[in-house]
């Protein structure tokens, strides 16, 4: 089963959410032009499923989403288009800002 970390950050006025799959996380890519160091004290938070991590991100204003497995199934449950995605050193990841 595939495995997602996801993090809950609130402040006065925001709630936003992190997601990664959790087979990246504390992981670091290159590129040559590019560098990209998943950090485990921003995305390590509670382990779960797809599901869990799709959840934790109701309610949020800002969603940072980090990882093949994450972004696949926001794409196939049409919460962001895939025109949406960018890729860091070939890891997919998306921001999102609710209103």
């Amino acid at each position: 089963m595939t495995k997602v970390y996801f993090r809950v950050f609130k402040t006065e006025k925001d709630i936003m959410v992190a997601v990664c799959d959790a087979d990246i996380v504390g992981k670091k890519f290159s590129d040559g032009k590019s560098k990209l160091n998943i950090e485990e004290n921003f995305y390590k938070g509670t382990l779960g499923t797809l599901e869990d991590g799709i959840q934790a991100m109701n309610g949020a204003t800002i969603i940072n989403v980090l990882g093949e497995k994450i972004i696949s199934k926001m794409i196939d449950d049409g919460i962001i288009s895939e025109h949406s995605v960018i890729c860091i050193c070939g890891v997919p990841h998306a921001q999102i800002i609710c209103m």
